[in-house]
Formats: structure tokens, sequence, C-alpha cells
């Protein structure tokens, strides 16, 4: 008797305990299997579906394809990275105002972990200005959308995993967050053949740089997803031999 003859689902169960082995078979199956046969990418996924899964308690195959692209197709150059966030939010007029003051620390390519505090209309948009107080960068966010939430109540897990895909571009005017954000800034449009990365839309147009993140922490994912993009602008714009 096989678990599917009686209407039971035998796909594999991922969690924290779960070995390097199992998730190579699953990614394998999943199609990933340069992923799995490739040792040192096989082990980023793993030690990244480990940290995931010390909230989540089991991941499903999104979970799993989310983070191979989280953890693998990213600018190998990360100037900066998130160390540390904190937000705290308090909202008045039955919720119809909303303000956030989130705390950043980031760690520099040389080590150094900087940290900064902002003010901002939503948590999201506190947890940007206080990056951009310590990159600072001119940055503009051009477009924001959460592309997958998966997990919850009704999935294996008890939390869900969510993924954020934006996009910035540099600008000088450092043009602000919409009021609304992100409700009326979740649209997201990818021109055919552009992939995530630096995207060129005509000639002598302003480069747009693409950022992933994910977390069972919105706020957590779109840092990540912010700061991947910066990380981009800025491989863009430093040469090699200036960051090395």
């Amino acid at each position: 008797m096989t678990p599917e003859s009686v209407g039971a689902d035998s796909e594999l169960v991922l969690g924290k305990h779960s070995g390097k082995a199992a998730y190579k078979a699953r990614l394998i199956e999943l199609g990933y299997a340069d992923v799995a046969n490739d040792e040192e990418k096989l082990s980023k996924v793993v030690e990244g579906a480990k940290a995931v899964a010390d909230q989540k308690k089991v991941l499903s195959d999104m979970d799993l394809e989310v983070l191979v692209g989280d953890k693998l197709y990213h600018q190998e150059r990360q100037f900066w990275a998130l160390e540390s966030l904190s937000v705290q939010s308090n909202s008045s007029d039955d919720g119809s105002k909303v303000a956030s003051t989130a705390t950043v620390k980031l760690r520099e390519l040389n080590g150094e972990e900087v940290s900064e505090a902002a003010i901002g209309i939503g948590p999201v948009d506190a947890t940007f200005k206080a990056i951009l107080r310590i990159v600072n960068r001119p940055v503009k966010l051009s477009q924001y959308s959460v592309t997958k939430i998966s997990g919850g109540t009704n999935a294996p897990g008890n939390d869900a995993l969510a993924s954020i895909v934006l996009q910035i571009t540099s600008d000088s005017s450092f043009e602000e967050v919409p009021a609304d954000f992100p409700a009326k800034s979740s649209g997201i449009y990818f021109a055919e053949g552009n992939e995530l990365g630096v995207v060129k839309s005509a000639a002598n147009a302003t480069p747009t740089f693409s950022g992933t993140g994910s977390s069972t922490d919105i706020i957590v994912a779109s840092a990540k997803a912010y700061l991947g993009a910066i990380n981009r602008m800025i491989d863009a714009e430093t040469p090699r031999e200036a960051a090395a």
C-alpha cells in the first residue's frame, strides 16, 4: 500500500532537522539539478532553508524555490548587508493614520556595522528611510510588489513566507515614497526580456535596479529586497578594483 492509494500526499517534508541529502533530492525533483549537484550552491540554499525553518517549522516547495532565487540569483558583491531590524508602529483615527519608527543595523563590505533610526508613514517606509540614511545615496523607489505569500495556517508550517520584488533608480531629487505606500505601489511590470538585475528600458534612460527578498516577516523581506537593489546600483557604479 502506498500513501497515494489512500489519498495521502507523499511529498517529502523538509524542516530544520532535514539533512542536506533530503534538500538535494527535493531540489532535483523541482528541476534544480544544477543547484543540487553544486556543493557550494546547495550549501547556501540549505543554510537559508534551515534559518527559515526556525520560524516556519516546515518548508513548502514554493518556499524552497523562493530561497533558491533569494540565495543564488543576486549580485555577488554585498556592499551592505542587513544585520538587524526593529520596527515600532502606532495608529490613530481608527487606523487611518500610522506612524512607524525603524531602527536598522547594516554591515558594510569591510565588516563595519552602522545603525540608524528613522520615522515613516508606515513600517516599510520607515525601514527604507533608515537604510537610506546609512547608505547615503539618492534612491527613488519605482516599483514594489508582494509576489508570493506561501504557508500559513492552511498550509504546511505555522507561518507564511513572503517574497518581495522591487525596483529602484538613482534620483538626485530623493523623491519621497507615496503617502499610501505600499497600497497603490503594489503593481509591478517586467518588459519582455528583462530579468531581475539591471534594466535599462530605452536609450539614455536611467538604469533601473531590481531586488528580491524573502522572509516570514514582510518588513524584513522588504529590507532585504531594497538592499539587494541598492547593492546592484552601487556595483554598477563602482569599478571592481575599487571595491576589492
